[in-house]
């Protein structure tokens, strides 16, 4: 928060806070977005609505520094790089992958569940899934 001249607190962005790392598989390409989002489920919904392929959720960990996590991990797969942020589904990536979903099962599943819904791609903001 910052304190405004008038003594009033403005909400600010803080670059690498807690964020949300997430990998993203396209079910006909296989390819694998690693992404980070502030706000995961707005974020899907982008993506899901933008996507030529269906969209599969396959990891999902919050961490301090989100930002910082998800460069580390695009330098890791430098060499699985696809394209952008997509990369190609090594082995390496996948045992990765697995260990995040292992150690995050609760907040993966209910996540999957909500894009999963029907309604997932309806306008406005969706309703926080804890």
């Amino acid at each position: 928060m910052k304190v405004r001249a008038d003594g009033g607190l403005t909400p600010t962005f803080v670059r690498n806070a807690s964020r949300e790392v997430y990998f993203l598989q396209a079910r006909k390409l296989r390819l694998i977005k690693i992404g980070v989002a502030n706000d995961l489920l707005a974020r899907l919904r982008s993506l899901m609505g933008a996507s030529p392929d269906q969209l599969d959720l396959l990891a999902v960990s919050v961490c301090h520094e989100g930002g910082a996590m998800e460069a580390r991990l695009h330098q890791r797969y430098a060499r699985l790089r696809a394209h952008g942020e997509w990369f190609r589904p090594g082995t390496d990536l996948l045992n990765d992958i697995e260990a995040i979903a292992l150690a995050n099962p609760l907040r993966l599943k209910r996540v999957q569940a909500w894009m999963a819904e029907p309604t997932r791609h309806r306008a406005g903001r969706p309703k926080n899934v804890a």
